[in-house]
C-alpha cells in the first residue's frame, strides 16, 4: 500500500543519507555511545527491512553471516543493506557485537 511505497522510496533515501553522514564524519548511530547519536530511529530500517523478507524462500535470518548473500541482495532488501553497512564499519564480527541481529 501507500505506506510501503513511502518506506521504500523516502525512508530508504533518508537511511542512506544517515549512513553517508555517519561514515563521512565517523558519527555513531544513537544507542552506540549516546550523546553524539545521529538518529534515534536507527532501528526502523531493520524493522521495515525484516518485513520485506517475511516468507522469503531463500533468505533466512542466518543468511546475514554470508557476505556473498548480503552483498548480492543489499540493494534489494533494506535489512541486508543495514547488515552490509554494519559490515563496512564494524571492526568486530557481527556475531560477536550484534548477536541479536539474526533473530526473527
Amino acid at each position: 500500500g501507500h505506506y510501503g511505497r513511502v518506506v521504500l522510496r523516502v525512508f530508504v533515501r533518508y537511511v542512506a543519507l544517515m549512513f553517508k553522514l555517519q561514515t563521512t564524519y565517523w558519527l555513531e548511530p544513537a544507542g552506540s555511545h549516546g550523546v553524539w547519536g545521529l538518529d534515534d530511529y536507527h532501528f526502523l530500517p531493520f524493522y521495515f527491512g525484516a518485513s520485506q523478507l517475511i516468507g522469503h524462500r531463500h533468505i533466512k535470518p542466518k543468511s546475514i553471516h554470508y557476505s556473498e548473500i548480503v552483498d548480492a541482495f543489499a540493494a534489494d532488501y533494506m535489512y541486508l543493506q543495514c547488515i552490509h553497512n554494519i559490515n563496512e564499519v564494524k571492526t568486530e564480527s557481527l556475531e560477536r557485537d550484534s548477536p541479536h541481529a539474526e533473530r526473527h
